[in-house]
């Protein structure tokens, strides 16, 4: 069906755009509340939806290191200058004059833990409480903003700001513990850490947000900026006590009853060939003009959808009111709404690919829109009220059963946004159980792999190989560990494109060539029907999960390891001895062995056409000591791909691996020497029954003997025998 592709296309590109709005002191002013009107040019492919309601705070992840080294004489003078920081601090410092505590901080003898939220932190903390309230009371119109604080009783002000400060000995980071109870100025008040291997965070006496149920934690933005006797740590969210929430006594001025939608048996989904939904827009323009202006500014295939009358489609359709209620909302940035990738994103968000009349619609109901399925709609009724709730905003339906061709609208009072929380591909691969393999070989590596999978402007595309697709990998080549870094760098290279690469996009059609990390290797897209196949130089990987974005950068989660190099063979359990064949020549025994897979695809080929004849020819007598594919990624990982790929350096090792005359284990006894093609000898050790073969550079253990082919035989070793 056209929408599931549209919905491909709209899934794929809005939020890396979203993530970047201008800083703050950039921002236009709020329009006037007329609507927008259209851009005079349109993108035709629409993605999904910005991961924020409201503008990214600058920047999103902390700011660099100041220029100096941050200390203050007091706490109130660290306040009205952590400006430095890159932060602002406006909201707070105005609320600590109002609330008259700025004398009791200005003291260099005050001892302590102060945990101060920036503007940001602010701010959002407001909007949290805000739409806890809405939940609760179903009062769409309330607004809990900074005025609504400073209006408070002064004690209430106070003893909230109190709750900010830890007085006693100052604690620093490397000081906190986990379930460590912090007792704060406000007597009877405190905050909880919760401290893992990976973060320190707080909780205060507000565990839960009632929009998600999600659980609420304090983070850090900056620890540890000293002031006199005061330890500060910038925070990301506010301290809030249990009065701040909706069942309290915050103040919620009496608002009017929300509009109820009509419930009345709505007349059957008949098609209505004459009109399309986007007709019906064109009708309404005093109330959705601003919205069909966005749908015309996103244009192909978003358009085709709403004007086909055979499309079976719901659109919650935002009133004017509702695009001028977000623009002149003080933390987002209208200009965002320029951008036709942001507003195909948002539009994305409205329109789920199935027709729901108002009817249809029940309590609890999860509905999956054409953003994709990180981007669930939740059906709220209570008292004939019908309440849409997105990740980051929700909405009433104020005018249901629009109908359109085989489609319907539901007239709605807001606008319908994503999640603000902000995740890098690192955190993603983190927070999820099937890559924890290659989390941890990220982690392993470091340095700029792990930086730029970390960072939220890399504009990279990384493809995620899934923890059985590491497996499989490991059951050929062996352990991927500490011993083989340069390898798995190499590796994670190939996995890695310079700029985004969205599936269902131009970018990757059928046959696109995508250039690597890795000097060299590139990747080619394969499309068969609904699948996305990315073929390597030596393997090929579907894609099971596509366009999962991140700040400016996106990722596919595939089911096979992109190999920079040709890997043939499957597992094996590398303990069998003995193989016989006195027909087959040893190349063609050993060609057949996924054990040594890697030897006979990449570096036999490259010896020379009188080593290849002698493997080929079953009369002929010599002694192979095969290394396998451990050993082969163990030889890589230390010296590089280059190394597989000189013929010098290649001819050189496999004359040093092979012996004239047929050795069998049986005749090798310790401190025998062996000569071999390259001039250079080598020294069996015998040692409590096992064998290894010692080269001048190097020793490999003998894992499996006397694999036979034709007359010759061959030992397979655990390393490649180097002549230094």
């Amino acid at each position: 069906m056209k929408v599931l592709a549209v919905a491909l296309v709209l899934l794929c590109a809005a939020a890396a755009e979203a993530r970047r709005p201008p800083p703050r002191s950039q921002r236009s002013p709020p329009p006037p509340k007329s609507p927008p009107p259209p851009p005079s040019s349109a993108r035709k492919s629409p993605p999904p939806p910005p991961k924020a309601k409201k503008s990214p705070p600058p920047p999103v992840n902390p700011p660099p290191p100041p220029p100096r080294v941050l200390e203050y004489a007091t706490p109130w003078e660290a306040i009205q200058n952590l400006g430095e920081t890159g932060y602002q601090f406006k909201l707070i410092n105005d609320a600590i004059q109002k609330a008259q505590l700025s004398q009791v901080l200005d003291s260099a003898d005050l001892e302590g833990t102060l945990f101060v939220p920036d503007d940001q932190a602010f701010r959002s903390t407001l909007s949290e409480m805000t739409n806890e309230v809405r939940q609760v009371t179903g009062n769409s119109d309330y607004k809990y903003d900074f005025n609504a604080w400073s209006a408070e009783p002064i004690e209430t002000r106070q003893n909230r700001l109190k709750y900010h400060f830890v007085p006693g000995t100052p604690i620093e980071q490397s000081e906190f513990t986990n379930k460590q109870v912090l007792e704060s100025w406000w007597d009877g008040h405190v905050l909880t850490v919760a401290r893992d291997a990976k973060a320190t965070k707080f909780i205060d006496e507000v565990p839960t947000i009632l929009a998600n149920g999600a659980r609420r934690r304090i983070g850090p933005k900056i620890w540890n900026i000293k002031a006199g006797k005061t330890v500060i740590h910038i925070i990301d969210k506010m301290v809030r006590d249990a009065s701040t929430r909706p069942d309290s006594d915050l103040p919620i001025s009496p608002p009017p009853p929300p509009p109820k939608p009509t419930l009345s048996p709505p007349p059957p989904l008949e098609p209505t060939p004459e009109k399309s939904l986007y007709d019906l827009l064109g009708e309404n323009m005093g109330t959705l003009s601003t919205l069909k202006a966005m749908v015309d500014m996103v244009g192909s295939p978003f358009t085709d959808v709403l004007k086909n009358t055979s499309e079976t489609v719901t659109v919650f359709a935002p009133t004017n009111d509702a695009f001028t209620e977000l623009m002149e909302d003080p933390d987002f940035d209208p200009s965002v709404l320029n951008n036709n990738t942001i507003v195909a994103g948002i539009l994305a968000l409205h329109v789920v690919p199935t027709a729901l009349l108002s009817s249809e619609l029940t309590d609890g109901m999860e509905l999956t829109s054409l953003a994709g399925p990180d981007y669930k709609l939740k059906v709220s009724i209570k008292d004939g009220v019908v309440e849409i709730i997105a990740p980051g905003s929700d909405a009433v339906v104020i005018t249901p059963n629009i109908i359109g061709g085989k489609s319907v609208a539901h007239v709605v009072n807001d606008v319908l946004l994503p999640a603000d929380e902000e995740m890098s591909l690192y955190d993603i691969i983190d927070e999820t159980d099937d890559l924890k393999t290659l989390q941890d070989l990220v982690d392993l590596v470091g340095g700029d792999i792990k930086a730029t999978l970390e960072s939220m402007d890399a504009n990279i595309t990384a493809f995620a190989p899934t923890n059985e697709a590491f497996d499989k990998l490991q059951a050929i080549v062996g352990p991927l560990g500490p011993d083989n870094l340069t390898l798995i760098e190499q590796v994670l290279s190939a996995h890695v494109a310079a700029g985004q690469y969205l599936a269902g996009t131009p970018a990757m059609h059928n046959g696109a060539v995508i250039p690597t990390l890795l000097a060299g290797v590139q990747l080619t897209v394969k499309v068969e029907g609904d699948s996305v196949y990315i073929v390597s130089p030596g393997s090929t990987a579907k894609v099971l999960s596509p366009n999962t974005v991140a700040g400016t950068s996106v990722g596919h989660v595939i089911d096979t390891v992109l190999l920079p190099i040709p890997l043939d063979g499957g597992s094996h359990d590398g303990n069998t001895n003995g193989t016989t064949n006195s027909t087959s020549s040893l190349f063609d025994v050993l060609s057949k062995d996924p054990r040594v897979s890697l030897l006979m695809t990449q570096l036999v080929p490259q010896a020379g056409d009188d080593i290849i004849s002698t493997l080929k020819d079953p009369n002929a007598e010599i002694t192979l000591f095969a290394p396998n594919n451990a050993a082969f990624t163990a030889l890589i990982g230390k010296f590089g791909t280059a190394a597989a790929s000189n013929a010098t350096l290649v001819r050189s090792l496999i004359t040093l691996h092979v012996a004239p005359g047929t050795v069998l284990s049986s005749a090798v006894t310790d401190g025998l020497t062996i000569n071999t093609l390259s001039d250079i000898p080598l020294t069996a050790v015998v040692a409590d029954g096992k064998v290894s073969i010692k080269a001048p550079g190097s020793t490999g253990n003998v894992v499996a003997a006397d694999v036979t082919g034709g007359k010759a035989v061959a030992h397979i070793v655990d390393a490649v025998l180097l002549p230094q």
